[in-house]
């Protein structure tokens, strides 16, 4: 149809050539040449193309007309040559493509044939090496079985055996010891009573020995009372004189108790003094706090009266600029004026922008350089006021040509923004795209882990069955150890019957502890066995927890794939947004065209006003001499206020974006604000609580000053004391051992002297009697006074040498009574007395000591408490620090914000700089590039409906997915339910399982054949389709070139690959169904498997 189209319209161009007289027409040489190709068979197409050449070469031949008509046909000819070769290229096309049609359909004929061949063989081939297979899994489990049940009636065996043989050795030689033990006993027995026997003559002789020795001492005791009355008497005396010796000590102990009062007093003293101390430095710290806080405020109002004077000067530099306005109507020379008041304006809002740039350093800076910002925005807008007043003056005195100039930049900022719309659309295009490929590999991702988590599940249903058998197994075990165990205690039972007869009751109490032994060890088994079955039902938890884990992973990725819609809708939105954003800028676009309009009008007035000027100059000509110095000053100044007017209008936009990022930047300084507050709150709170912790560390560490000081004075003291009691103590004994050393030798002496006079005094024993009791009643006395002056020791270590002194003198006194009355043999009594008093005495200073030791002790507990508290202030302290310096952080990095914020600022201004460069360059290749952005613009349309289509299509394939993960579960449970019933019929299960097993296998291979045969066809048509494509596009491309050569080939292609696309999807589609039934053959065969394992464990 294409080509009677193209017939049609060459006939009608060569219409009003008019052919001449004798030659053919056009439109039948070409109805035959249309016959010829197209419609063979007809008489007119008979004819031959040879003849047909032979023809016109006759006519060239034939006698030539007049010159115009032979150059007509010498064109007509060549036309006529040209369709002829465009019809032979035609034709070959349709042949080769038809050759090409038939040879892929044969090659699929082939192909089947080759498929249902291999499909065939390779399913009898499954079928044999499945029941191969099947085979020896069931024998091997079989085997494995027997060989593991063997193996543990072995080791139970070997283990009974073992148990029986250490019960009869150790119930042997617990006999062989106890009958050595019994025989080693009644040897003990006779030994012990032959040497009892003994020690009773012994003591018998004994006892009558010490009666004898007591008559002898109550002869002794009554010659010694009468001594004692002597001695009554002298201790009279002595007590006396101890008396006055403790009122002496009680005075000097009562001046020892006021000094260390004093010394107490004093140290309350010092530590009022101390406490002073410290509430007199809070005092200062809050002092010094408060004189901070008057030097911020007075601070604090120099900054604001110096922003009320720099509002001020602003307002006087308005009022200024108002009057320099006002007068600029009436001289030229007011011009100037504000020529510097511009000049100072933007001297200004460098200053503000320098203000800006180093915000973060103060905040006083912040508030002058904001209101320094508004005012000279008031300034600017007065400025905008008075350009109406300018422009008068301006328009008299220039020709318009800045306003032309205005006008061409305007249309090229025009063409401008057109581009960069362009670009944005272009750029918002390409990452939709980008969008969509994230979100169709994220797709696949989804789809591969739902593939792989339905293995797992599978999988777990194995290990469901596994657990079970495992369950079964240590059931039978328990069951076999139970009844090893009874029979352990039968033959342990039989045991002791024997025993029983043989041995006594030892042998008895030992049988019960074997008992308890075995019980014990029974008992360690059954643990062992109850530990080994929880820890099979922590493994069936745990897998029922990785199950129920999985299950989540499931619900986790249906969760992913809703948030991966709401990332398309997201998407949607902001392509939504990017639509918005176009119509923005072109609604910004009518305004630039409307204030073009605005310039067009300006410059019609403009036109006007110069023809009532060129009027006035006519009128004025004589007046040009005289004024054209004058007129040439104002058309410098005028056009030096033109170009000071356009540097305005980009302050004024620079400054509209200022203030855009200005009220950006208020928003983020108040935010920083708000946290240097609370900053500077948290840091007055740290501050406060350092000082009250270092003060409380202050005041601890001169407490426990304080407090180590006296521990020290008081250690020094008593080790002072002490030093000097063990001194005197030492000397003291030292006199004393010399003393009883001299009585020793002199008792020796009175004891041979006694030996001799006893003969003699036994005619003056009551005399004796009368003075010993009076001595024994003295050395009472004595002993009293010695324990008195032993407590007084206890109370002061210092003056044990005084007493000593005091208890030697009464022992003095008493040595004297008793050398009156007995002197050889009181005397070395008296000695022994004393040396028991000086022992007392040591101990009473020992056990002062340990009292000392002891107060030591508790001061050092103190001081631990003490430097406790001052660890615990410390720590405070280090709080406080910590929490100062993370202040500090927080500040600092606020600090960093506010430089981000002034960087972020510095780049927005570079952006506006490069997007002016970008907008400058743009104006050159907007011509191409409109033409390249439609052109691209409808291919990414393009693009975007086919890959919206396609997502489509995955999302059809993932819900295609759930819902199979869902009839998998479903199906999941029906085989769970199946396998309660196959426990009763298992062979019947077994071979219908294999049979199924081998169908399905054969049906995977015969799909993983078809599978790889549609991936290989896939590939080709791929290759067709991009090939194709390609051609297609060389065809658009030359169809820029010659529109009206190729239209028939673009076609023809265009359908072709039409047909290829939908080949290929068609393949897409067989070969995801047969990827789906592969996946679910395998794993039904996995699980049919499985089961078959199960039951074979469970039948043997």
């Amino acid at each position: 149809m294409a080509s009677e189209k193209r017939l049609r319209r060459i006939s009608q161009t060569k219409l009003g050539q008019r052919l001449p007289p004798g030659l053919p027409k056009r439109s039948t040489s070409l109805r035959r040449a249309y016959n010829y190709l197209f419609h063979p068979d007809s008489p007119s197409s008979s004819t031959d193309p040879m003849f047909r050449r032979k023809l016109s070469q006759r006519a060239s031949e034939a006698p030539k007309p007049d010159p115009g008509s032979q150059n007509q046909v010498d064109n007509l000819r060549k036309e006529l040559q040209q369709c002829r070769q465009e019809l032979d290229e035609a034709k070959d096309m349709v042949i080769a493509q038809e050759k090409e049609l038939s040879s892929y359909e044969i090659n699929q004929k082939k192909l089947e044939a080759q498929y249902k061949d291999k499909e065939a063989a390779l399913r009898k081939q499954k079928a044999s090496i499945e029941d191969n297979i099947v085979t020896v899994v069931v024998q091997q489990i079989r085997d494995a079985q027997k060989a593991e049940r063997e193996a543990v009636r072995e080791e139970l065996s070997k283990e009974h055996q073992d148990a029986l043989d250490n019960l009869h050795h150790k119930y042997r030689s617990r006999v062989a010891i106890i009958t050595q033990e019994l025989q080693d006993s009644r040897s003990a027995n006779e030994q012990n009573k032959a040497t009892y026997d003994i020690q009773l003559t012994t003591l018998r002789a004994d006892l009558a020995t010490l009666n004898k020795k007591l008559e002898a001492a109550k002869t002794v005791i009554a010659e010694t009372t009468s001594t004692l009355k002597d001695v009554q008497q002298a201790s009279k005396t002595a007590l006396e004189d101890s008396q006055k010796a403790n009122a002496a000590l009680r005075t000097e102990l009562e001046s020892q108790i006021a000094t260390l009062t004093e010394q107490l007093q004093n140290a309350h003293l010092s530590t009022q003094e101390h406490n002073q101390r410290y509430a007199d430095l809070q005092d200062t710290s809050a002092q010094a706090l408060e004189s901070a806080n008057q030097s911020l405020a007075s601070t604090k109002e120099q900054l604001q009266a110096q922003i009320d004077s720099q509002t001020t000067e602003l307002s006087t530099l308005k009022d200024a600029l108002e009057a320099a306005f006002a007068r600029s109507d009436t001289d030229t020379s007011a011009h100037q004026i504000v020529k510097d008041e511009l000049a100072a304006a933007r001297q200004e809002i460098a200053e503000l922008t320098v203000s800006l740039t180093s915000y973060e350093e103060s905040k006083a800076a912040l508030s002058i350089s904001e209101a320094r910002v508004t005012e000279l925005t008031q300034k600017v807008e007065e400025l905008s006021t008075t350009k109406a007043a300018l422009g008068a003056s301006e328009e008299k005195v220039a020709q318009l040509m800045v306003d032309l100039g205005s006008f061409n930049a305007r249309r090229d900022e025009l063409a401008s923004s057109q581009a960069k719309i362009a670009e944005i659309k272009i750029a918002d295009l390409t990452a939709k795209v980008e969008d969509y490929d994230q979100t169709k590999t994220a797709l696949a991702d989804a789809e591969s882990k739902l593939g792989e988590l339905s293995a797992e599940l599978e999988g777990y249903a194995g290990l469901k069955a596994e657990l079970q058998t495992e369950k079964e197994r240590s059931a039978g075990f328990s069951r076999e150890i139970e009844g090893h165990a009874s029979i352990v205690a039968d033959l342990q039972a039989k045991h002791e019957d024997t025993q029983a007869r043989a041995v006594d009751a030892d042998e008895k109490h030992g049988a019960v502890l074997s008992q308890l032994e075995t019980l014990k060890d029974d008992s360690r088994k059954l643990e062992t066995l109850k530990e080994q079955m929880n820890k099979l039902n922590q493994d069936l938890e745990t897998a029922l927890a990785a199950k129920e884990a999985e299950s989540q992973r499931i619900a986790n990725l249906d969760s992913e794939r809703t948030k991966l819609a709401e990332e398309v809708g997201t998407l949607q939105q902001a392509s939504a947004v990017f639509t918005s954003r176009v119509e923005e800028l072109e609604a910004e676009k009518s305004e630039l065209a409307a204030s073009l309009e605005a310039a067009e009008q300006a410059k019609t007035a403009s036109d006007d006003k110069i023809g009532g000027l060129e009027e006035e100059r006519s009128e004025l000509a004589s007046k040009v001499d005289h004024l054209h110095t004058a007129l040439q000053t104002q058309t410098d100044e005028a056009q030096a206020a033109v170009a000071a007017k356009a540097e305005i209008e980009k302050k004024l936009e620079e400054t509209q974006a200022l203030e855009h990022q200005r009220s950006a930047l208020q928003e983020r300084v108040d935010s920083i604000e708000a946290a240097n507050k609370e900053l500077a709150e948290k840091l007055d709170h740290a501050i406060s609580a350092k000082a009250e912790a270092e003060g409380q560390a202050k005041q601890l560490e001169d407490e426990s000053k304080s407090a180590r000081q006296k521990m020290e004075e008081e250690l020094a003291i008593v080790k002072d004391a002490l030093a000097k009691s063990s001194e005197e103590s030492a000397s003291s004994m030292a006199e004393l051992q010399e003393k009883l050393a001299t009585l020793e030798t002199s008792h020796q002496s009175a004891q041979d002297a006694l030996a001799k006079a006893q003969l003699d005094a036994e005619s003056s024993t009551a005399e004796m009697k009368e003075k010993l009791s009076e001595a024994h009643q003295a050395y009472k006395a004595a002993q009293d006074a010695l324990d008195q002056a032993q407590a007084d020791a206890a109370a002061s270590s210092a003056d044990l040498g005084q007493k000593l002194a005091a208890a030697q003198d009464a022992q003095k006194a008493a040595e004297e009574a008793l050398a009156q009355a007995q002197e050889e043999s009181t005397v070395s009594s008296n000695l022994q007395a004393e040396l028991a008093v000086t022992q007392a005495a040591q101990k009473s200073a020992e056990e002062a000591l340990e009292e000392l030791q002891a107060r030591f002790k508790a001061a050092e507990d103190e001081q631990g408490s003490l430097e406790a508290k001052l660890r615990q202030a410390q720590a405070v302290k280090a709080e406080a620090d910590k929490t100062v310096k993370d202040a500090e952080d927080a500040r600092a990095e606020t600090e960093g914000k506010l430089k981000a914020a002034a960087d972020e600022k510095a780049a927005a201004e570079e952006k506006l700089a490069h997007v002016e460069a970008e907008l400058s360059s743009a104006k050159q290749a907007h011509a191409e590039s409109a033409d390249l952005v439609s052109k691209d613009l409808e291919a990414k349309e393009a693009e975007l409906e086919a890959a919206s289509k396609s997502r489509s299509v995955l999302q059809a394939q993932l819900d295609e997915s759930a819902a199979r993960n869902n009839s998998s579960q479903s199906r999941l449970k029906d085989l769970e339910s199946e396998l309660e019933h196959l426990k009763a019929n298992t062979t019947e299960t077994d071979n219908q399982a294999q049979e199924n097993v081998a169908a399905k296998s054969r049906e995977i291979d015969a799909l993983t054949e078809s599978k790889n045969e549609t991936e290989t066809r896939l590939k080709d048509a791929t290759a067709e389709l991009q090939a194709l494509r390609s051609e297609v596009e060389a065809a658009r491309s030359s169809i820029i070139d010659t529109p009206d050569q190729s239209e028939d080939d673009v076609e023809s292609k265009g359908r072709k690959r039409e047909a290829l696309s939908g080949n290929v999807d068609k393949l897409q589609a067989e070969l995801k169904d047969k990827d789906d039934e592969i996946a679910e053959l395998k794993a039904w065969k996995q699980k049919v498997e499985q089961e078959i394992e199960v039951l074979a464990g469970r039948g043997q």
